[in-house]
């Protein structure tokens, strides 16, 4: 039997690692998801215990994620490995691509992301003028880094896009670049723990 790997993930990515666990049929891997901290506090190490349960349970623990692990210690799980990416982004497109767009100002999102703007929209204490301020100064577009989990993806960020008064672009990356990612963590991790 192969040794059991948890992988923690952002909730905002909560339907990719269902997509890709579908495809890849994973029979030792658990994924479990953390509350999205986008723009709020750091997630802390003991949010994380609660979800992981016992770190005995698993050879591995791996925890992807941005800026809300920023202040998340490498040695803050038993049997961990904190892979911390610039953006969260990275997990599913090319930095190229991110870069290429934040420096048109763009504003980055992801389709766990737009299905849940409004509970965003009201954790910032935007009323609709105020947004409407705040994203004509900070971006030029919105765009939707869209990885086909969500049909509705595309309904949510023109009800966003409208609210904020902003064009939007959608990218369509797909899945490929995130299953590639998880299936790298797995497969050398996997290595090491059969050695």
């Amino acid at each position: 039997m192969k040794p059991k790997i948890c992988i923690l993930v952002s909730q905002n990515f909560q339907q990719e690692v269902n997509a890709i666990n579908e495809l890849e049929h994973f029979d030792a891997v658990t994924f479990a998801t953390y509350p999205a901290h986008c723009g709020c506090p750091h997630i802390q190490a003991d949010e994380l215990a609660t979800l992981i349960g016992n770190p005995n349970d698993y050879s591995k623990i791996h925890i992807i994620g941005g800026c809300c692990l920023a202040k998340l210690p490498e040695d803050s799980v038993n049997n961990g490995q904190v892979h911390k990416l610039e953006q969260c982004f990275s997990a599913i497109t090319s930095q190229a691509l991110i870069d290429s767009y934040l420096q048109q100002g763009a504003y980055l999102m992801t389709s766990g992301w737009i299905a849940h703007w409004q509970i965003q929209v009201e954790r910032w204490g935007f009323e609709q003028q105020a947004a409407r301020d705040f994203f004509r100064e900070f971006c030029t577009q919105l765009v939707l880094l869209d990885t086909g989990v969500d049909a509705n993806s595309a309904q949510y960020l023109q009800e966003f896009a409208d609210f904020v008064d902003r064009p939007y672009e959608i990218v369509p990356v797909g899945l490929d670049f995130f299953r590639l990612f998880i299936n790298k963590i797995i497969s050398e991790d996997q290595q090491k723990l059969t050695k």
